[in-house]
């Protein structure tokens, strides 16, 4: 049964109800804010997937400082060569817009894929490669490793590369979160190896970007959205007020959880 319907019909048995035991006054300003918090926190009780694809991906080299690096791949490499020199460093850049999210969705999962399907130097099996947050606005057109964007200093994510070409997976879910909450600024993330090295032949794995043929990356979200709107109105509300004995009984009509 359509869930709109579903709720009139309850809220109908639950004024029967309340004429046949009669009314008892109470505050209204609390009911209300008590109503209004079990009902916010209801969702649909089917979880919804969207898939979103990059709207901006590249990398960026340290040793190439001033180049623009954005074609149908990206590399990630350690800072740290041969006997512990540094400037070898290579991360991806990646990003996705995510505004058709609903502002309320409840976020259950968001896991970002990218397709790992080659490799230079040495293997990278077994290596962690992290995400950080970007913090400041890119843009692929024109982002190097001079005008990279800066970062959280914490990680976000951690994946640690197969032994076989496959789409390795990071859990974004906090972030997501945040940035649906409107906490902190979508600008995406970098690709990096910060486990230090240190040797020559530095593990290199390749990734594609959006400009690929196949194995576009994407970002897959699972969240439910509020049912407050089907159920919150003046009128509903009206009765609550007089009728406050009885608001157990529509928690139960409803399958709504009891506040704590």
């Amino acid at each position: 049964m359509n869930i709109k319907y579903s709720i009139i019909k309850k809220t109908l048995v639950f004024v029967a109800i309340m004429l046949f035991f009669g009314a008892s006054i109470v505050s209204a300003i609390n009911i209300k804010t008590e109503l209004i918090n079990v009902i916010e926190n209801v969702e649909n009780l089917s979880p919804d997937i969207e898939t979103f694809y990059p709207t901006e991906d590249g990398y960026i080299k340290h040793d190439a400082p001033n180049a623009n690096m954005n074609y149908d791949y990206f590399r990630v490499r350690n800072e740290y060569g041969g006997y512990g020199s540094p400037g070898w460093e290579m991360d991806g850049l990646i990003r996705f817009d995510i505004s058709s999210l609903p502002a309320k969705a409840n976020i259950i999962s968001a896991k970002l894929y990218i397709y790992y399907y080659d490799w230079d130097s040495t293997n990278p099996v077994n290596r962690p490669v992290r995400l950080y947050r970007a913090t400041s606005d890119w843009s692929e057109d024109t982002v190097t490793w001079n005008t990279q964007p800066s970062y959280a200093p914490q990680s976000s994510s951690s994946a640690t590369m197969p032994n076989h070409f496959d789409w390795v997976m990071w859990d974004v879910t906090n972030d997501i979160k945040d940035f649906i909450k409107g906490e902190v600024t979508n600008y995406g993330w970098k690709v990096t190896d910060d486990n230090y090295w240190g040797d020559f032949y530095i593990p290199e794995p390749l990734f594609y970007t959006k400009e690929s043929i196949n194995h576009i990356p994407y970002l897959e979200v699972e969240f439910t959205k509020s049912r407050s709107k089907d159920i919150i109105n003046p009128l509903f509300l009206q009765f609550l007020e007089r009728f406050f004995n009885l608001f157990p009984m529509l928690q139960n009509l409803l399958n709504l959880p009891i506040n704590q």
